[in-house]
């Protein structure tokens, strides 16, 4: 139906049904039907379609078709994927361009901008991305080629636009993997994007063509796909083992490790979801995945006594890679868009066209280079690695037998040691601050604790870390349903405490690269006086944020203390 397009890609929505009909059949009088009233035949075409899998048939598990077909208007690159209304279909050119750095990363043997191997044909790497975290680094062959002689109809309205094209398939298909050749012949009835707005009324269109040719001796084909039908099986999951039947798990009690799964179980699916928006460079996709990874990090940190230290430790290794690219992309596109922001809303006597040119360039390249860093990540062996161990993780938890009968007393236990360790690492802050501002430390305990403490941002970044924890760990044993306030007030609470270092640290940290560059401007002998008022006006903008931190602080401890 209606296209979106976007880096040489269009998606859209596909609804149709399909016909089995035998060769002697002919359409019948399609103008009987209703909200038809007139037809145009465009012509007879042959399309010649080749269909790609992973050897485990990953992407039928998941209802996923991926194919290069020639012939038509639509040759190209097409995957299609499960939606709530008919399916997605995405499509790129044939001669799609791969994309930087969208080569899978395999030691090597296949270097930035390559596509994968797919045996007779290559499937670029830009057709992949939607697709990444289901193929990751398998390889790509041949499942089947299917040849289609096609023959379309299309019904107009009375405006002469198309709601709707009956295809009269004649299809000769090849498995080429298990070596067997099929002929058949269906009706493929598609809806077009002058079909009715309303699901309802797309509805009674399709029942009314169904009934026009199911009078004309069609029956609704067994098989929704042809690639399924190729390959001798009514649905793509029949390509693949049965999936083991899982029952309905009940709604986790608050405060038990049941509840930690289900979230951490929620979280990888999350993840998944957010790694293909990533690629294609989707507005909140980056945040969105950041916070993801954020959240998976705490969660694993904060009970990791809940479970096996070997499989957790691997986990939150992966996940340490993979977050600090995630945030240095993060960080350097805030920067470039807050550079923007603060230029935009600099008085005209202020404007320097110099130091305009200098930020915004140095930003927007160090956007571009973390993001290219960010994309090599995502296609490097060691992510698919994560992803498979997550997986394998997610669907076995390794509950250790130590911790299994008492495993919510542990909960406890561990948001305890996150209010306490949030408790310390504000105290040491403060001592900071209060040092760095001139004051005397009053007791040897605080001289001691700032020893080893280079700067005050250092300190707060400690407390804005375990106030994040804190808020993830309390929030992952908070079900949907009534039940764990006192987990939600302290999440509320932690949250209020990482937001406000949010904000003070990006201050500081937008603070500092401006006065960075104004040395690199001064040193090309360039004026500096804009960098000076943009640094002084992030520096004042949240300085007060920590006024009242102790205060909340002991807040959140008191709240940890009564779970």
């Amino acid at each position: 139906m209606t296209p979106r397009g976007t880096h040489s890609m269009t998606t859209t929505t596909e609804i149709e049904r399909k016909y089995d009909v035998d060769r002697q059949l002919r359409l019948p009088d399609l103008l009987q039907i209703p909200g038809v009233a007139g037809l145009e035949f465009p012509g007879t075409v042959t399309l010649v379609a080749v269909y790609f899998d992973t050897e485990t048939m990953n992407l039928a598990q998941n209802r996923i078709v991926l194919r290069r077909r020639e012939g038509g208007g639509d040759a190209g690159w097409h995957i299609k994927l499960p939606a709530r209304e008919g399916r997605t279909e995405m499509q790129w050119p044939l001669d799609v361009e791969t994309g930087s750095g969208s080569g899978i990363d395999l030691d090597d043997s296949t270097g930035p901008g390559e596509a994968i191997d797919g045996g007779a044909t290559d499937v670029p790497g830009r057709v992949l991305d939607p697709i990444r975290t289901i193929v990751r680094d398998r390889p790509l062959t041949p499942l089947a080629r299917i040849t289609t002689i096609r023959t379309t109809v299309l019904l107009l309205n009375d405006e002469g636009d198309a709601v709707a094209e009956i295809a009269d398939d004649d299809v000769s298909a090849s498995d080429m993997r298990g070596g067997v050749f099929r002929k058949w012949r269906e009706w493929e009835v598609e809806l077009f994007s002058a079909a009715p707005d309303s699901r309802k009324a797309r509805t009674a269109l399709l029942d009314a063509v169904e009934a026009a040719l199911r009078a004309a001796g069609a029956q609704p084909s067994t098989s929704i796909a042809k690639i399924a039908r190729a390959l001798g099986a009514d649905a793509l999951t029949e390509l693949t083992p049965s999936a083991p039947r899982t029952t309905k798990r009940a709604e986790p009690h608050a405060g038990s490790a049941a509840s930690v799964v289900a979230t951490l179980r929620e979280l990888g699916a999350r993840l998944l979801e957010a790694d293909p928006r990533v690629r294609a460079e989707e507005p909140k996709g980056l945040r969105t995945m950041t916070a993801t990874v954020q959240r998976l990090q705490s969660v694993l940190a904060v009970y990791r006594r809940l479970f096996e230290r070997d499989t957790i430790e691997a986990l939150r290794a992966d996940l340490d890679v993979v977050g600090s690219a995630l945030e240095a992309a993060a960080h350097a596109e805030a920067r470039a868009g807050r550079v923007q922001k603060s230029l935009d809303h600099l008085a005209e006597p202020l404007r320097d066209e110099a130091a305009e040119t200098r930020l915004l360039a140095e930003t927007r390249a160090d956007s571009l280079t973390a993001h290219a860093e960010l994309r090599r990540m995502l296609t490097s062996r060691p992510y698919f690695g994560l992803l498979d161990r997550l997986d394998v993780f997610l669907l076995h938890p390794a509950v250790t037998p130590e911790t299994y009968e008492t495993a919510a007393r542990e909960v406890t236990k561990s948001l305890g040691r996150g209010g306490r360790r949030l408790r310390e690492s504000t105290d040491v802050a403060l001592a900071a601050r209060a040092s760095a501002a001139g004051a005397v430390p009053t007791t040897p305990g605080e001289s001691s604790a700032l020893a080893g403490i280079d700067t005050v941002a250092a300190a707060l970044r400690e407390v804005h870390t375990a106030a994040r924890r804190l808020r993830h760990a309390a929030e992952a044993v908070t079900p949907a349903a009534d039940g764990g306030k006192k987990y939600r007030r302290l999440a509320a609470a932690a949250k209020k405490v990482e937001k406000a270092l949010d904000a003070h640290g990006d201050d500081r940290e937008f603070s500092v690269y401006v006065t960075g560059a104004a040395t690199r401007a001064h040193a090309a002998g360039e004026a500096t006086f804009v960098y000076g008022v943009l640094a002084t006006r992030a520096e004042v903008e949240h300085d007060d944020v920590l006024a009242d931190m102790r205060g909340e602080v002991k807040h959140i401890d008191r709240l940890s203390h009564k779970l």
